[in-house]
């Protein structure tokens, strides 16, 4: 006891957390100390999103008791759309604009934010160190530096539709899948390397690390685990196919062959069992732990008994707890699942309002429950395209001799340390500039065609002289034969 407030320690019922954030008031004036207990014993939280947008846009949920957390209302999140941002920040690809939802974890309502795409985007992914996000826009990669909203890269690799992107858990690599069957491993420094887009806003120099075409239809999802590059990477397509391999050499370990098309995949952190979801509803487990020798392994009759039944559509969604104990799944029959992976059994069904497009655990972020919440990074609108303003000027400086690049600090200055020039000074240097190449143009090609010119003339002087010289050399004798005149020539 403090003075005149009582504090209560809560360590055991699980009801007071839906008690807290339904009766706040209540709570505030018995001092409750909730955060500690949740904390503590809350260590994963359910993360779900649907395309109805009626209550909100996504929720966070107690898996163990079914309750919700936090809501996040506007706008409808895209299938592979939704991603946080360090500890701080919510972010969501629409599924119909070409916008991007932006929340603080402990609002419900969006930032005042515009993050306006090029076009309506199709798969997301930021990093887990919240430093670059990356989003599949049609058959492109656009990756954007978050703190500065700079867009870094454009990438055009794929020939269609870019339908998922994850990052490694250590933020070094990126992998991507698309509707044409490819999948690619690239590696984010080099993608952002600012030699390579020194002039350009674009890095059309880069290139994946890996490249595998192994699938011949659509690849659905992937999963990468833990530990870097030195992870198992799975994949799942609608060719009824789940390849596994092994990013450290970039080898395929094994390629699962299943009656019907795959829509879903995820394993456990220990990398012993996989998981797969169906276009039919149902979801697949396999065991890692004696895997065939064969390359290409047929899923047998025994091996299907192992299933998780319960969803009646497609499923769009899977993720393991962290601790290998629960699986959750997410359909377009509107169900959320909770499933005990040891038993196969249902546990818990989250309904929704509509198909579910996004369903995954998470550690629970910490600022979820902050009142005032002090953001660790910058977050700034993301621009559409590089700046051509900032382009120029920075070639202008290089041609007059000022901030040239003279050590290997001096490269990764930004173009906003540049010294400043005034819009009329920086138009009248650059058609300065262009007139001097315009003369320079000029100067070149009458230069050539003049050379042309002579070296045509003195070839025609040259062989008219020859045909002279050599008709001097013709001997010609004459001789009268028979009362005829005979010459010849020699």
């Amino acid at each position: 006891m403090h003075g005149s407030s009582v504090s209560v320690f809560v360590s055991v019922p699980q009801f007071l957390a839906f008690i807290y954030w339904e009766s706040k008031l209540f709570l505030n004036d018995c001092h409750v100390i909730l955060p500690n207990y949740i904390m503590s014993d809350l260590r994963e939280v359910a993360v779900t999103s649907d395309s109805s947008g009626q209550l909100w846009n996504t929720c966070i949920w107690d898996p163990h008791v079914g309750t919700t957390l936090m809501t996040y209302k506007g706008g409808v999140s895209h299938s592979h759309g939704l991603s946080f941002v360090g500890r701080d920040y919510l972010m969501s690809a629409d599924l119909a604009k070409p916008i991007l939802h932006v929340w603080a974890l402990n609002r419900q309502e969006q930032l005042q934010i515009r993050m306006v795409m090029p076009a309506k985007v199709s798969a997301l992914a930021v990093s887990p160190n919240g430093t670059y996000c990356v989003c599949g826009i049609g058959e492109k990669l656009h990756v954007w530096h978050v703190s500065s909203g700079r867009l870094m890269a454009v990438l055009s690799k794929n020939f269609q539709r870019i339908n998922c992107v994850r990052f490694t858990d250590d933020s070094s690599h990126f992998i991507t899948a698309a509707e044409d069957g490819l999948v690619m491993v690239w590696p984010l420094g080099r993608v952002v390397a600012l030699t390579q887009d020194l002039f350009r806003g674009v890095s059309d120099l880069a290139e994946p690390r890996y490249s595998y075409d192994d699938h011949t239809l659509s690849v659905t999802d992937i999963y990468v685990g833990k530990g870097g590059m030195r992870t198992r990477l799975l994949t799942a397509s609608l060719d009824g196919r789940t390849n596994i391999y092994d990013l450290a050499s970039g080898k395929m370990l094994l390629s699962l062959v299943f009656d019907d098309p795959l829509t879903s995949v995820t394993m456990c952190n220990a990398e012993t069992q996989a998981f797969v979801g169906t276009v039919n509803g149902k979801i697949y487990q396999y065991s890692l732990h004696s895997p065939p020798r064969n390359l290409v392994h047929h899923i047998t009759d025994v091996e299907k008994e192992n299933v998780f039944l319960g969803h009646s559509n497609v499923i769009i969604s899977l993720s393991v707890s962290l601790d290998g104990i629960f699986l959750l799944s997410g359909s377009l029959d509107e169900l959320v699942i909770i499933w005990d992976v040891s038993s196969m059994q249902c546990l818990r069904k989250l309904q929704h309002k509509g198909p579910v497009t996004n369903a995954f655990f998470s550690l629970v972020p910490s600022n979820i429950f902050s009142n005032d919440l002090k953001p660790s990074l910058v977050l700034s609108s993301f621009k559409k395209e590089t700046s051509v303003d900032a382009e120029e000027k920075f070639s202008v400086h290089l041609l007059n001799g000022e901030n040239v690049l003279q050590s290997h600090k001096s490269v990764k200055t930004s173009f906003n340390n540049l010294n400043p020039i005034s819009n009329l000074r920086e138009k009248e240097e650059i058609q300065r500039l262009k007139k001097i190449n315009n003369q320079l143009y000029g100067f070149i090609v009458k230069k050539l065609i003049g050379k042309e010119e002579d070296e045509n003339h003195s070839l025609s002087t040259t062989e008219e002289n020859e045909r002279t010289e050599s008709l001097k050399r013709k001997k010609i004798k004459t001789t009268h034969t028979h009362g005829f005149i005979v010459t010849e020539m020699s």
